[in-house]
């Protein structure tokens, strides 16, 4: 394999502040390791983001070595999109290939799509290769069950909302159908066995599903003698389902009467009003430190001080980014089905509608159970960090 590929995405990797883009730059980490440089192709809706990010290229080194955004301008038009046939989170993500400079001349092994919402021009892509007698193998990655994850979006959203994702929901079974048995891709990389096996039951074509996990660098996490905040929940608290995700929280709590604990929940919020309502999903919110709009550093410092994380959810569709940090910082999880539906860590992690108050008590009362607990913990999570290194190895090799 040639030692650079070229990455269709969705948004630019960086920022890292939510899940799909976490996914991403993980993966560079291991392309890094290899010493594999890429080709960045990305859509973007917001300037900002688009500033941050070349901000970021110039400053920082990275394993990206050309790059083009196609910046997506909000206007009312784009709204005429909603009508369409295919999913609106496809529709609008046009990018021309035939202007970047880069794709005319430069040699791929390894084309990869990320997510299913990039695929729009993607025949245009594999058409120019093909003039140019260039015939890299074009792989999708699969984020979500994109049917899954709006239908879910539509139970947990009230208003004009809910008419969105139920009508994408609707697009995305229809269009995800589609592509997974059209002649585009050589085959498809799923961030969950869930995944692959949903999808292997509606492709008729024959093509290579491989099971892709996100990725994890198999080593020790920073450990400290006594953590002091007992519980911790990260998420982006603008979005409805995590707003209800801490309604269950609150009710975990409740019932096994845990308000005596350190508790802190943080995350995205973009307004007082938002702050507000997240406050008012418990029923003791006085018990609770709240933390808005951390850094990436505070983020880490709360990973490493935490006892547990509480891995709860509203959605089920697709493996969740936190849940993998978690597990990476060697955080015992506590979650719900739909937290960790999918994720190849089930057995791992503490259920949490079968835990033992008492046996939660002596956890987190006593220094030596959870010393103990913990040790058990971090070697099952280390040997599952190498199976995932395996995977990319595996895949790596197939190309």
């Amino acid at each position: 394999m040639q030692n650079k590929i070229l990455i269709i995405c969705f948004d630019t990797p960086y920022p890292t502040n939510y899940g799909g883009v976490i996914d991403i730059v993980r993966k560079f980490e291991y392309f890094k390791s290899k010493n594999i440089k890429i080709d960045l192709v990305c859509t973007c809706f917001d300037e900002e983001r688009k500033q941050f990010f070349e901000d970021f290229i110039k400053q920082n080194e990275t394993i990206i070595d050309n790059y083009h955004i196609e910046l997506i301008k909000v206007s009312p038009l784009k709204a005429l999109k909603l009508f369409k046939v295919q999913p609106f989170s496809v529709e609008v993500r046009t990018i021309d290939f035939s202007k970047i400079d880069f794709i005319q001349t430069a040699n791929y092994k390894v084309v990869l799509v990320e997510h299913m919402k990039t695929t729009k021009s993607i025949k245009k892509l594999i058409s120019i290769f093909d003039k140019r007698n260039s015939h890299p193998e074009f792989w999708l990655r699969l984020h979500n069950d994109e049917m899954a994850y709006y239908k879910n979006m539509y139970k947990a959203s009230k208003g004009l909302k809910t008419i969105f994702f139920l009508t994408e929901s609707w697009k995305y079974k229809f269009y995800e159908s589609r592509i997974l048995n059209s002649n585009l891709f050589k085959g498809f990389l799923y961030i969950s066995e869930k995944d692959k096996l949903n999808f292997q039951s509606i492709t008729h074509v024959d093509t290579n599903h491989r099971f892709l996990p996100i990725y994890q660098t198999a080593s020790d996490s920073v450990q400290i003698s006594e953590k002091p905040i007992d519980f911790f929940y990260i998420g982006n608290l603008d979005l409805d389902d995590n707003l209800k995700a801490l309604k269950k929280i609150n009710s975990f709590l409740e019932e096994h009467n845990l308000w005596i604990f350190k508790i802190i929940i943080a995350g995205k919020c973009s307004s007082i009003k938002r702050e507000n309502s997240v406050k008012n999903s418990f029923y003791n919110s006085d018990k609770i430190t709240f933390r808005f709009n951390i850094s990436p550093i505070e983020l880490q410092k709360l990973y490493q001080n935490a006892k547990f994380f509480l891995n709860f959810s509203e959605n089920e569709s697709g493996v969740k980014t936190k849940l993998i940090e978690a597990l990476e910082n060697k955080i015992p999880v506590i979650s719900d089905f739909e937290g960790a539906d999918g994720s190849g860590y089930e057995n791992e992690i503490l259920k949490a509608d079968e835990i033992e108050t008492k046996y939660l008590f002596d956890l987190l009362n006593s220094n030596n159970s959870y010393s103990i607990y913990l040790n058990k913990f971090t070697d099952r999570i280390k040997n599952k960090e190498k199976l995932v290194v395996n995977y990319y190895d595996d895949w790596l090799k197939f190309n």
